[in-house]
């Protein structure tokens, strides 16, 4: 049995094309369709059917995707039919990457044959029998009949057994609705992934405040005052375990809840968990069931530092400032403008983006309850909500696909400069306007490198730590991609030291500089972006330990005389420029006499391009341009040639700051200035523990209590036409750490001037906003332990037809993707059978031989020996595709620069100093001796169970050597 598993398990790797007709393979394959079916119609999967089926088809081909498919549809309606007879019994508890919410469902997922119900696989085929027998063969029962039995010639040839094999038929090999896909959508991801079934969360209602009251008034009849109001509902509480669905106990649970729950309901905080003055200043809202009121009211849970009838007073002063009447201020309630006079934190934003004036004015929904309790979804439950088999596949897909989200900036190339151009000849030329000459050249020079310096010189730094703004996790580098502008600003005056403040739009017909926004998230397996692009970011990532591997910006103070005319020519002449073309640039620029206008700043920005592009200029150091250069572009240079064509892996990219995870490198279109997004959530050192995965039932309970609080205020903001912008600042505003490291010594500090950067006034607002809304973003997922793995889910999320996303991904959609055994991507196409075997175990061992046993009807040793001796090469062959993928598409690149420099060294007219003759070779060793595969495929910053890497110099690991991340 385990033999067959190891067949099963090899063929469900392979990657399929959509689900066929198991008869597809018209002529070749008779009486196929009653391979897997008794005479009377019914499923059978054994053994020997398995065999016979895989020979009939040839065994795994490039051109045989069904293989897979039928292979899914099996095993899923061989689990089903197993669950239905009581033969498997599906766990209770929610580990191992099981959810048993969906038990009910799974558990009725197949249904009774004669069921009418499409929420069942049998019904789904009953209305599918249905609508062809009364359409096609309407009037028609022998043709019908006939049809049948062409189709299926296994079976008995009455109409009831023929039926029963057209049912069966359907449930393992219709294109939308069989076996595995429903179980996969119950599981996993629909392939709508908002129509997937998410974790369960509470129910929810919106709140009519004028309902609510004239219920509470209605509820509490004839109460005089205030006191004999507050004492008549502690006394309802008092009894309350008779009867929790009371009138009495809901609608005054029902008005905590719209106040934004217990918790908040304090003007002190002396004894609130440490929160100190904070308390008064803003409020988490959160969901308090009718037994947390009942608790509060009788003291057991005095957090806040009252009790009793106090504070149920101070419940109902705050609902109406008339009070005091009793019952009728009620039945009479009008809203009440009371925010400031009854303490309202003075710092909350409410779901309309506004600080409240009343305190009806929290929340736009309150939980449902149910005896006592908080209502919990039975269904669907809330969309974002990640269930724990979608944390499942998202892990394996985190830890096998290694996804990473970057923002990229691109400075075109000069002088028409294309790929091909820069394979023969890398140098300054690409990026140094020369073809123009005089005032031309002049402005052409001046225009081009205002961009480019306030880039390199402020955006890709750090703020000032004795200054810093909190800005919800935005950089000044994120601001040329998101936020309120999303646009480069430049220093565009004739005067180099105007304040940040006075600057403007730059390049705003995108001459000079495109941005990459495709949105589309890097991977291991991914052939969107180029090798540069990929390897560059993900050895940043994974294996980037040489501290000289740094780059930035050098003031005018600090770089002596190389701004003087005969230095400055020198250094444009060794990066590639030719004697006049060096001159002309020098003459164009002039420096002025108090080195304070445009033309000094112009001269600058080259001067700290010519430094950089030493770092990128894919050529190795020691083979490189030297300081002292030589007097033409074309001649050789005075440093040995005899390592040119060899690679080192070195002068690809270069850290421009190692804080916010910013790199430079060439590419065929420009030069990049590449962020990685998330990345201080991945760089956090003061966060790196693993999590324990033991967590009690009624922990799992708090969380989704409290998930769905943060949920629900989402909801409420997208409905705002003023708040639905601050959803991307709150999500994003995960990246704003609090780190006790300081900005490292080899990123560009930007602040020589003592100027602060010009936030923009909305962007800061925005920011404040999702500060003080009372919405807690680290509940949202918390079971996810990755906090980059988390950031990326979270950001998937946001709905971008309600609001402007930040970060245009959706890593759910590609989660979604690999799971599909019908699509050409599945790359956990296996998924299936690992879980169920991952999640089966009698005392320690896992069911692989029960599971099967109650799927196969029989268990021929011969049979499954040959199947084992047809698979388990194919199966190793398999499990390391993916990875080898990424090898021979890593050699190929190593070969392709090898080969390049080969062809162009031999043309004379070429400068061997400028050919590109350095990649990154994943086979290679970075500096600390270890294997940059190894580093990449063992890196803890893609680890599901690591929040984040232990240390930052891009070569931990986990030490685990699976090459996937199947279990």
């Amino acid at each position: 049995m385990k033999k067959l598993l190891t067949w099963i398990s090899a063929i469900t790797l392979v990657a399929s094309s959509s689900v066929l007709a198991i008869s597809c393979k018209t002529g070749q394959v008779k009486n196929e369709n009653s391979l897997f079916l008794t005479n009377f119609g019914n499923i059978r999967i054994d053994s020997k059917s398995l065999l016979e089926w895989n020979k009939k088809w040839n065994g795994i081909s490039s051109n045989n995707q069904e293989l897979i498919n039928k292979t899914n549809n099996l095993l899923a309606a061989g689990i089903l039919l197993a669950i239905r007879d009581k033969k498997l019994h599906l766990p209770t508890k929610n580990e191992d990457g099981w959810d048993s919410s969906v038990n009910k469902q799974i558990e009725g997922l197949l249904g009774n044959k004669n069921s009418t119900d499409t929420a069942t696989l049998y019904g789904l085929a009953n209305k599918s029998l249905n609508d062809l027998k009364n359409n096609k063969y309407k009037n028609n029962p022998k043709g019908w009949k006939k049809h049948l039995e062409e189709t299926f010639p296994g079976v008995k040839k009455n109409l009831t057994d023929l039926e029963n094999a057209y049912k069966s038929n359907f449930i393992l090999n219709d294109s939308s609705n069989n076996a595995f896909i429903k179980l996969k959508n119950l599981l996993m991801f629909n392939s709508t992934v908002a129509d997937s079934m998410w974790q369960k969360g509470i129910q929810t209602t919106n709140l009519d405040w004028k309902t609510l009251t004239n219920n509470f008034a209605n509820a509490y009849p004839g109460k005089k005052n205030l006191d004999e109001l507050a004492k008549a509902i502690k006394d309802a509480f008092d009894k309350a375990n008779s009867n929790w669905n009371d009138a009495k106990i809901v609608t005054f649970t029902n008005m905590v809840n719209g106040l934004g729950g217990i918790n908040n309901q304090s003007a002190t905080s002396s004894s609130n968990g440490g929160a100190g003055s904070q308390q008064n200043d803003n409020l988490i809202i959160t969901y308090s069931s009718s037994k947390d009121v009942k608790n509060k009211i009788s003291g057991t849970n005095s957090g806040s530092g009252k009790k009793g009838e106090e504070w149920i007073k101070e419940i109902l002063n705050r609902v109406s400032s008339n009070a005091q009447r009793g019952s009728v201020a009620f039945s009479e309630w009008n809203v009440s403008y009371n925010y400031n006079s009854q303490n309202g934190p003075k710092n909350f934003i409410n779901y309309n983006n506004q600080k409240p004036s009343s305190w009806t004015e929290i929340v736009k929904e309150i939980p449902l309850l149910e005896n006592g309790d908080l209502k919990v979804d039975p269904i669907k439950g809330e969309y974002g909500a990640i269930s724990n088999s979608q944390k499942y596949a998202i892990n394996n897909y985190f830890n096998s696909e290694k996804p990473v989200i970057f923002s990229d900036l691109i400075f075109k190339f000069a002088n028409n400069k294309t790929a091909t151009d820069i394979e023969k000849n890398l140098s300054l030329k690409a990026l140094i306007p020369t073809e123009s000459s005089g005032q031309d050249l002049t402005t052409k020079l001046i225009e081009r490198f205002q961009g480019i310096q306030s880039v390199l010189q402020t955006y890709v730094s750090n703020d000032d730590k004795e200054k810093e703004t909190y800005t919800a996790g935005l950089s000044k580098f994120d601001t040329i991609f998101r936020g309120e502008e999303a646009k480069i600003k430049a220093n565009t005056s004739t005067n180099s030291s105007t304040d940040y403040k006075n600057w403007t739009e730059w390049d705003t017909k995108n001459d000079h500089h495109k941005i990459n926004a495709s949105g589309k998230l890097l991977t291991l397996s991914d052939t969107t972006y180029s090798d540069t692009v990929k390897f560059s970011i993900y050895d940043f990532l994974t294996s980037n330990d040489k501290k000289e591997n740094t780059w930035s910006w050098k003031e005018e103070s600090s770089v002596n005389k190389n701004l003087e005319s005969q230095e400055f020519k020198q250094a444009l002449i060794d990066g590639g420029l030719s004697n006049d073309e060096a001159s002309k640039i020098d003459s164009a620029i002039k420096q002025t006499q108090d080195k304070k206008h445009s033309k000094d700043a112009a001269r600058l920005t080259i001067y700290n391009l010519a430094e950089l592009f030493k770092k990128i200029n894919q050529k190795n150091s020691s083979s490189g341009t030297s300081s002292s250069g030589s007097s033409s572009s074309s001649s050789s240079s005075t440093t040995s040639t005899s390592e040119n064509g060899e690679n080192k892996n070195s002068n690809i990219y270069t850290t421009l700051n190692k804080d916010e995870g910013i790199i430079a490198f060439i590419d065929g279109d420009g030069l990049h200035i590449t962020k990685i997004d998330g990345y201080k959530l991945i760089n956090n050192k003061a966060n790196n523990e693993s999590l324990s995965s033991s967590i009690d039932q009624q922990q799992n309970l708090n969380e989704y209590i409290k998930q769905t609080a943060v949920l629900k205020q989402i909801r409420s903001l997208y409905s705002s036409p003023n708040a639905s912008v601050l959803v991307p600042y709150l999500i994003n505003s995960t990246l704003q750490i609090s780190t006790t490291s300081t900005s490292m010594s080899t990123s560009s500090s930007g602040q020589s001037n003592g100027s602060k950067w010009d936030w923009t006034k909305k962007d800061l607002d925005y920011a404040n906003s999702v500060k003080n809304l009372g919405v807690d973003i680290s509940l949202l997922n918390k079971n996810i332990k990755n906090d980059y793995e988390r950031f990326l889910i979270n950001t998937s999320l946001i709905d971008a037809s309600k609001t402007k996303s930040f970060y245009n991904i959706d890593i759910l959609s590609e989660v979604s993707k690999s799971i599909q055994s019908g699509n050409n991507a599945s790359l956990q196409s296996n998924w299936l059978v690992e879980l169920f075997t991952k999640i089966l175990k009698d005392k320690g061992k896992a069911l692989s031989g029960s599971l099967l046993s109650v799927i196969v009807t029989t268990d021929n040793k011969t049979d499954n020996d040959e199947i084992e001796k047809i698979f388990l090469h194919q199966a190793k062959n398999l499990k390391v595709s993916a990875i080898r993928k990424l090898q021979q598409s890593n050699q190929k690149w190593v070969n392709k620069v090898k080969e390049n420099y080969k062809k162009y060294s031999k043309d004379a007219s070429l400068d061997k100093r400028f050919i590109p003759d350095q990649v990154i070779d994943l086979n290679s060793m970075n500096d600390s001796k270890k294997k940059r595969y190894d580093n990449l495929l063992q890196s803890e910053i893609f680890n599901p169970e690591v929040k984040a890497q232990k240390n930052s110099n891009g070569s931990s690991s986990t030490g685990d050597s699976r090459v996937r991340g199947d279990a």
